[in-house]
C-alpha cells in the first residue's frame, strides 16, 4: 500500500450586505469575496506505483518508480460577486 503527501486545504468567504431603502419595498446588495486554497499550498498526489515495465526477468527498476509527477489540487484561485435583492 502507498501513502501519500498529507492533503491539506483552507477556504474562506467573506460577505457583506449593505441594505437600502431607495425603492420603497427595500433592497439589499450582496458583495463576496471568496478564496480557495488561501495559503496557496501545494499538495501533491501519489507516488507512481509501476516500479518494473515487465518485458524481461531481470531488468532494472524503472527510474519514476516512486517519484511523484503530479498535484492533487489547484493553486490559489479568487472569486468576486454582487448580487442585487429588490
Amino acid at each position: 500500500m502507498l501513502t501519500g503527501p498529507d492533503f491539506i486545504n483552507a477556504n474562506v468567504s467573506l460577505v457583506k450586505n449593505i441594505g437600502w431603502q431607495a425603492l420603497g419595498s427595500g433592497g439589499a446588495v450582496e458583495l463576496r469575496v471568496e478564496v480557495f486554497n488561501v495559503f496557496n499550498r501545494t499538495n501533491f498526489g501519489l507516488p507512481n506505483r509501476v516500479v518494473f515495465a515487465g518485458a524481461t526477468e531481470r531488468e532494472p527498476p524503472l527510474a519514476t518508480a516512486g517519484q511523484i509527477t503530479t498535484t492533487a489540487s489547484d493553486a490559489r484561485q479568487i472569486q468576486l460577486g454582487v448580487k442585487v435583492k429588490f
